[in-house]
């Protein structure tokens, strides 16, 4: 019986150390490939769990385990929002907003937004300032194609121009079991006309990125940023508080990494054949 007890205890110690299993889904823009296999961590971004009771929309990080990540590579820029929802279903993600907003410009104000829309089920949009307050809760931005009804042709679509990934049950050290929401868009895309001839936007790979998560519910991507911002700010603190900048560096892809090391792999061995064949001349 003592034995049996051992066992047993051992068989439920064996259970509980077991990794999660977690679920991803590709909310919008299909099965991407390309994700990143190494992040970047963004300065001041880290946020304590709040206790929202929409805890898909409530970021959380430290310095352990970061609230916010940036990659970018010739083809797109990503950014990565960890929130405090251990794990949540699809059918979570409904009636609310998550906006990561820029200012590339440095003026204090957002330029821009990447928002995942999930009240009109427009999936990853690009947003332009609506009416900026002074408060994020008393700010709110437009969809830069103008149609806050509908997709365009100017919007951020379908066609390998972003994606939205969520990958659930991310263990930390200490905020327990935490999710990712991973954002792609294409640098064609940022870098392209709309169909009047405009330019999309003026991001650009060489600049400074003031970045905050800002998240909306009730309600769709140009809501009121009032439910939950990042770095231990709230939405109502006074002034645009932003948590941290990068400045979004491509690096190479796999394949092209891949080949310049093969070059440079041909190219050593090629000067050591040369220096053998002379010392035995």
């Amino acid at each position: 019986m003592k034995k049996l007890f051992i066992n047993l205890g051992i068989s439920l110690s064996t259970l509980l150390l077991l990794p999660t299993q977690a679920a991803v889904f590709d909310t919008y823009g299909g099965t991407y490939a390309g994700w990143p296999s190494s992040w970047n961590s963004i300065p001041g971004i880290n946020d304590a769990n709040n206790g929202l009771s929409a805890s898909h929309l409530d970021f959380v990080g430290d310095a352990n385990n970061p609230g916010g990540y940036w990659a970018s590579d010739p083809n797109y820029m990503y950014l990565r929002i960890r929130v405090a929802a251990s794990n949540p279903s699809t059918s979570t993600f409904h009636n609310s907003a998550i906006l990561a907003l820029i200012d590339n410009d440095g003026n204090g104000s957002p330029n821009y937004a990447f928002a995942w829309d999930m009240q009109q089920n427009h999936g990853l949009e690009l947003t332009v300032p609506g009416s900026i307050g002074s408060t994020w809760a008393t700010s709110y931005m437009l969809d830069r194609d103008g149609s806050t009804s509908q997709k365009t042709a100017d919007d951020i679509n379908t066609s390998g121009e972003g994606y939205i990934r969520v990958t659930t049950q991310q263990p930390t050290t200490s905020l327990g079991l935490t999710t990712f929401i991973d954002m792609a868009v294409s640098w064609d895309y940022l870098r392209g006309n709309d169909s009047v001839g405009q330019p999309i936007s003026t991001l650009e790979p060489n600049q400074t990125w003031r970045i905050q998560f800002g998240s909306i519910t009730p309600g769709n991507d140009h809501g009121f940023i009032a439910y939950d911002v990042a770095g231990g700010f709230n939405p109502t603190d006074p002034g645009l508080t932003w948590s941290g900048e990068f400045t979004p560096v491509p690096e190479p892809t796999a394949t092209a990494a891949v080949f310049v090391g093969s070059c440079l792999l041909a190219a050593g061995w090629k000067r050591s054949r040369r220096r053998r064949l002379n010392e035995s001349n």
